[in-house]
């Protein structure tokens, strides 16, 4: 409808003797605002307000002196305000009990109904500077972790830093460096195990291997500690079988009758 009511407005602004062009103007512009407003009437029957503050607006492009579209979007801009102000409510309600996301997602639909609203806008405003700060004191611990070489620590720290300001750039980076430092370490350990491991040293390759694990989780170290512990112990079993064997002295018969003189003592020609 739109495109017709322009097109015959053109052609009377032309002409401005054309009736026909006037007339058709009108009855397109009138069928048109009708058409929205029963879209609108329907939306707010359904409570949807935004739809049908759009309608309204869409009619009165059509026909600016529609009362009754002036008149359902005023109901509706009140009422719009009135679940924006809600909303804002409920956001602060959630912010208190320390739910961040929920607050922010509150305030962004009471800007969705109305983007003036200034409670809303001011607190989104604080809840990013917040944000903001708390990224920042994130990334600072994660980088006392990273002096510490608790590249673990540090990473899950840059981390929370990049959930709490997903823009800190700083933090993204960092956390790359502290997974870097831990791959790399991981890396280090294992291949020191697996020396050990060379030179029969089970426990201390089992040792090594499990500071891997610590670091950076791996199928493959998991399979070399499981078998470096299987080694290690097997050895102390056959260590413990020959401790525990009976020990035969030189010279000492088989059916014990006599004893050796090494048994006895003596020692003289």
């Amino acid at each position: 409808y739109k495109g017709a009511v322009v097109a015959y407005q053109k052609a009377a602004e032309l002409d401005p003797a054309d009736a026909a062009a006037r007339t058709y103007r009108d009855q397109f512009a009138e069928a048109g605002a009708q058409g929205y407003m029963e879209r609108a009437s329907q939306a707010y029957v359904q409570g949807d307000y935004q739809a049908a503050r759009s309608w309204c607006r869409k009619a009165l492009e059509l026909q600016p002196a529609n009362a009754q579209a002036k008149e359902l979007l005023d109901l509706g801009d009140r009422k719009a305000a009135e679940m924006a102000d809600e909303h804002h409510a409920r956001g602060l309600a959630f912010l208190k009990k320390g739910s961040r996301a929920a607050a922010a997602d509150e305030w962004n639909q009471a800007l969705a109904l109305v983007p003036s609203h200034a409670g809303a806008r001011a607190s989104l405003a604080k809840l990013k500077l917040d944000r903001k700060a708390k990224s920042e004191g994130l990334v600072q611990a994660g980088l006392r972790m990273m002096d510490r070489e608790d590249y673990k620590g540090a990473l899950a720290s840059f981390h929370e830093a990049s959930q709490a300001d997903p823009s800190h750039a700083r933090a993204r980076a960092k956390a790359a460096e502290a997974e870097t430092a831990l791959k790399n370490r991981a890396k280090a350990r294992l291949e020191k195990g697996r020396q050990y491991e060379r030179k029969k040293d089970f426990a201390r390759a089992a040792a090594e291997y499990q500071a891997s694990l610590a670091d950076m989780d791996d199928p493959a170290v998991r399979r070399a500690l499981s078998e470096a512990r299987k080694q290690d112990l097997d050895r102390a079993k056959k260590g413990s079988q020959a401790a525990a064997a009976p020990k035969t002295a030189p010279g000492a018969t088989d059916d014990g009758a006599s004893k050796s003189l090494y048994l006895q003592g003596d020692v003289s020609d």
